[in-house]
């Protein structure tokens, strides 16, 4: 009996027949499941791969864009301290400028404390409890 171009009159199948049929569409359904399952692992694992290299890749370029940029940025600041007063004690921000782009360097120096601030801190101390 060919089930795929004929329909099936239920009525008239025997139970045995029946239960094959129920069998043969379980089967059917389930292979239907493992290769669409097989074909999502095919693909998840070709998509994080090709992100994954690439992310790697961007991340190497950023890198050393980034090395590059703080190295030119230092060498413009060494040489802004030779003849500019503001920058002489080596801390402050500063930019550069060329027709249409800027560039900010930002420095986060850290900060130091002597005996001024702790005497400034028992100060606000005793107004404030005052």
């Amino acid at each position: 009996m060919n089930t795929e171009t004929q329909k099936l009159d239920l009525s008239q199948m025997s139970d045995a027949e029946f239960e094959a049929e129920m069998q043969r569409r379980n089967l059917a359904k389930i292979e239907a499941q493992e290769k669409a399952r097989f074909d999502y692992e095919i693909l998840k694992k070709e998509v994080v791969t090709e992100l994954s290299q690439a992310a790697a890749e961007m991340s190497e370029k950023l890198r050393a864009f980034k090395q590059k940029a703080f190295s030119d940025m230092q060498t413009l600041f060494e040489m802004l301290k030779e003849y500019s007063n503001r920058h002489k004690d080596g801390k402050g921000n500063f930019q550069v400028e060329h027709e249409n782009f800027r560039v900010s360097y930002k420095r986060q120096g850290r900060p130091h404390f002597d005996e001024r601030s702790l005497q400034a801190e028992k100060h606000i101390i005793d107004f404030v409890n005052t």
